[in-house]
């Protein structure tokens, strides 16, 4: 059985209605496209099939309310693998490389024979299981903004106690940057790296700004775990990081990391360079049967094709060619030997972001149900100094 945190299955909610809609969207669209068999009318008994059920939905997902028996009979019956292949199968292919993407974050398996399993097992075992336990919401169930959350429950949380100044700037800062607040996490990695120093993105300097109270307590109403760092995080979780890609055959040519990663860290002067307009799904897709080298085929992001690359290596897909790594292929495909510095430090950024979503699954120094993914899709990346920050704090999430 796959058990995530709530907050887990509400940005994989989100990635499957694009960020459009709320949970209460997702379950009546959800319901009525696995309620249709072969293609006929949707089964009558399926619940959540009326817009006065909406509510009523998301309460049923939120573990506020049981769902009914029937309701629950329904889900067992329906929800199987078959019903989530048709589902997937249909989605536009942007739908569907979100919800690869999303999943993936969680060391999931994603590639085409398991995803429609692993989609099963998230959401019937996720919904049957909340509802039978009727569940009530804790301080995962939700990442929303608090505009009214007592003093005591966050003193009571992080056992200190927040002054009431220290709240209302708190509360300031999440109403002024709430378009932003998937990267509010990324503010603890700016004061960890750079503490004085004027960044490209307003938000992590008006953070910088505040008091360590009021910083926490912006972490605090929107549960946000605040992190804690070691002597040197960096340098070891990158330490780490090479070991893991070498053992999972990653990289075989040269190594760019050397240095300490300098390539990488030398986002530090670029980081006004904008990421969001850049085309990443460049890398050739292997699915199950192609081969991984072809260049005329789909095209999959990044993570795409690490997950397929390690998929068609450890089943032999093709295994009459030499597939070539993932890092190889950025090498001469990408000219990265020959390119320009902000260029390098941008893949090399992008590789590790990456990568750290497969390497738990594959080659997991901890349990990978024990993971939470703190990191922001990189959906919500503006500029090389976003991505930096955000590739750090993956290499924190799977390393720390």
């Amino acid at each position: 059985m796959i058990s995530l945190t709530f907050s887990a299955y509400l940005s994989i909610c989100k990635s499957y209605l694009m960020n459009n809609g709320t949970v209460g969207d997702f379950m009546l669209d959800f319901f009525a496209k696995i309620a249709v068999a072969d293609g006929e009318d949707v089964d009558e008994n399926c619940p959540f099939q009326k817009e006065s059920d909406r509510r009523k939905a998301e309460k049923v997902f939120s573990g506020e309310r049981a769902l009914p028996k029937k309701d629950a009979l329904f889900m067992k019956s329906h929800f199987n693998e078959d019903a989530f292949f048709r589902l997937f199968e249909n989605l536009p292919e942007h739908m569907q490389q979100n919800l690869i993407d999303e999943i993936g974050k969680y060391g999931l398996k994603t590639d085409f024979q398991s995803l429609p399993k692993t989609m099963c097992d998230l959401f019937r075992d996720y919904i049957i299981g909340i509802s039978e336990k009727k569940t009530s919401n804790d301080k995962d169930n939700s990442k929303r903004i608090k505009n009214d959350v007592p003093q005591e429950k966050l003193s009571n949380e992080r056992n200190i106690h927040i002054s009431s100044t220290a709240m209302t700037e708190a509360k300031r800062f999440c109403i002024a940057y709430e378009d932003n607040k998937q990267l509010f996490v990324l503010c603890q990695i700016a004061r960890q790296i750079a503490p004085l120093h004027k960044h490209v993105r307003s938000m992590y300097t008006d953070y910088l700004n505040n008091s360590a109270e009021t910083q926490d307590a912006i972490m605090g109403l929107c549960d946000i775990p605040v992190l804690k760092f070691e002597t040197d995080w960096e340098d070891t979780y990158l330490t780490y990081f090479k070991e893991d890609i070498k053992k999972l055959h990653l990289v075989s040519k040269k190594d760019l990391l050397y240095e300490g990663g300098k390539y990488f860290h030398r986002a530090k002067l670029y980081p006004s360079i904008e990421v969001n307009g850049i085309n990443t799904r460049i890398f050739p897709s292997a699915g199950i049967c192609e081969d991984v080298n072809n260049l005329t085929g789909k095209r999959t992001n990044l993570v795409g094709f690490i997950d397929e690359y390690i998929y068609c290596r450890d089943n032999k897909i093709k295994n009459d060619i030499t597939i070539i790594t993932p890092f190889d292929w950025m090498i001469e495909n990408l000219d990265l030997l020959n390119c320009s510095e902000d260029e390098l430090t941008f893949w090399m950024c992008l590789f590790i972001y990456s990568a750290c979503y497969i390497i738990p699954r594959d080659y997991g120094r901890k349990n990978v149900n024990d993971l939470v993914f703190t990191t922001p899709s990189f959906t919500y990346l503006s500029t090389l100094e976003d991505l930096y920050y955000a590739t750090l704090l993956v290499l924190y999430d799977i390393y720390h």
